[in-house]
């Protein structure tokens, strides 16, 4: 395959899922290298960050994920969070549990959880009063502690986290 349309096909398939997938799986599905891929990619990100782009391609680990790039974060707030008011995401939802399930949390904690940064969900969840900063650790660099807030309780009608489902583990 000739390496624009690798390029192509990487661009394509990062905006159809919409989260991180694995390089392995690219390559299988473009049944090329994973070398290949990798190296395609690196030119992919190196490129978009020399000409500015708004849109970049993140390397996760293993993983590559289309995102809007931070240079242009003001206009999407201005768009997308009028008034400083934020919208809930999927991601910003599975932020909310692991701190949930987690309290006390930090965000290094939660993010080694999901595997990808989780500013946004944190201030959404934040603005919308859904958790608060509890402190910090005491730990190097004294990371700001996550938890629940009142506001979530009511959100959700429990009167406590002791109410939470269980979470379902593997036997």
């Amino acid at each position: 395959m000739l390496e624009k349309n690798i390029e192509n096909a990487i661009e394509a398939i990062l905006f159809v899922a919409g989260d991180a997938v694995k390089i392995d799986d690219i390559a299988n599905a473009l049944e090329e290298s994973a070398v290949t891929i990798s190296s395609v990619a690196d030119k992919m990100i190196e490129e978009r960050k020399k000409e500015g782009r708004g849109i970049e391609i993140l390397r996760i680990g293993e993983k590559l994920q289309l995102s809007t790039s931070q240079k242009y974060e003001e206009y999407i707030k201005k768009l997308f969070m009028p008034d400083n008011t934020y919208v809930i995401t999927n991601a910003a939802i599975e932020t909310l549990s692991i701190i949930a399930y987690n309290q006390p949390v930090t965000r290094s904690e939660i993010e080694k959880v999901r595997g990808v940064s989780c500013t946004y969900s944190l201030n959404a969840l934040l603005n919308k009063g859904l958790i608060y900063e509890a402190g910090t650790k005491d730990t190097l660099g004294r990371p700001k502690l996550y938890k629940t807030s009142d506001e979530f309780l009511r959100h959700f009608g429990i009167s406590n986290v002791e109410e939470l489902p269980k979470l379902m583990t593997e036997e």
